[in-house]
């Protein structure tokens, strides 16, 4: 990036997603360490999380990338040069994105599998059905959203020769894509209800805050509402590296969101377990200061 130019470390899309990006960091380390040094298991629905958490990060390095060139900036404020960087950037972010919001849902549903305490084989062929649809679903939307133009190059150097004939079927396939990952989210966040209320090995707070938590899966839905009508956006581009920020927000906060949904159950054990290790201290810590107020009266 040249000296004297703007980045977009200050844009909104930035900020929020590096936020929801710091608690995602928070809550793998928490899960790891609950699934290995609390638990003594490590279950599929850890490794889907680690796999999650890497693409998410990749989208990320890509992300902060495309800002250090001025993504989410009007155009005629770049260079020619920071302009297509900081759109190849932000369309690779995209692609990286869509998969993890699919792997995301994987995770979710193993998780499931492992907490309800029985299997019964058409349940889980619906869930691995529901939340494989959606992974096959994205993969395809990012592929095409790669090929919308032609030559490939033209999708971040606005000046190259060609055009990009796919780029209003990309908006027609996001209209399936972008329903049915909110559909999922929806079906996933309200699913816990049915299984948790048969699962008496919690207790009923915990039961209902288990359910509630995962309920949170509704905001990812409505991300994926929301990304969907701004989909029109990218088939009227004016500015591209102004309006792509507009709809990595979206698409970054139901990736997110997943993730975050995913792995806060799971992270239960761990907290329980700071929060009894805290008091133990602090209880010890109260015990030796009582002796010495004593003395001192």
């Amino acid at each position: 990036m040249s000296g004297d130019q703007p980045d977009g470390y200050g844009q909104p899309f930035f900020i929020i997603t590096w936020v929801e990006f710091g608690l995602g960091i928070i809550l793998m380390a928490a899960r790891c360490f609950a699934a290995s040094r609390l638990v003594h298991k490590i279950a599929t629905d850890v490794y889907l999380a680690i796999a999650t958490f890497i693409l998410g990060a990749a989208s990320m390095v890509m992300l902060t990338l495309g800002a250090s060139y001025g993504l989410g900036l009007p155009q005629t404020l770049l260079s020619f040069n920071d302009s297509k960087m900081a759109l190849l950037y932000g369309w690779i972010n995209q692609l990286l994105a869509l998969v993890a919001i699919g792997l995301g849902k994987l995770t979710m549903v193993a998780f499931l599998e492992q907490i309800q305490g029985y299997h019964t084989k058409a349940r889980s062929i619906f869930l691995w059905s529901l939340a494989g649809s959606n992974l096959i679903v994205n993969c395809i939307a990012a592929i095409l959203m790669m090929l919308q133009c032609s030559p490939r190059r033209l999708l971040w150097e606005a000046y190259a020769k060609g055009g990009c004939p796919w780029r209003t079927r990309i908006q027609i396939f996001g209209y399936i894509q972008g329903p049915w990952s909110a559909f999922c989210d929806f079906l996933l966040a309200l699913y816990p209800m049915t299984i948790l209320a048969r699962v008496q090995a919690f207790s009923i707070l915990t039961r209902i805050g288990l359910c509630a938590l995962m309920g949170c899966g509704i905001i990812a839905g409505a991300c994926a509402i929301v990304k969907t009508v701004q989909l029109t956006i990218l088939t009227r581009i004016n500015d591209p590296t102004e309006q792509l920020g507009t709809v990595i927000v979206w698409n970054q906060t139901e990736m997110w969101v997943v993730f975050i949904v995913s792995c806060i159950p799971p992270t239960k054990v761990f907290f329980r377990h700071i929060y009894r290790r805290g008091s133990i201290r602090l209880g010890s810590l109260v015990e030796q200061i009582r002796p010495r107020e004593q003395e001192v009266k």
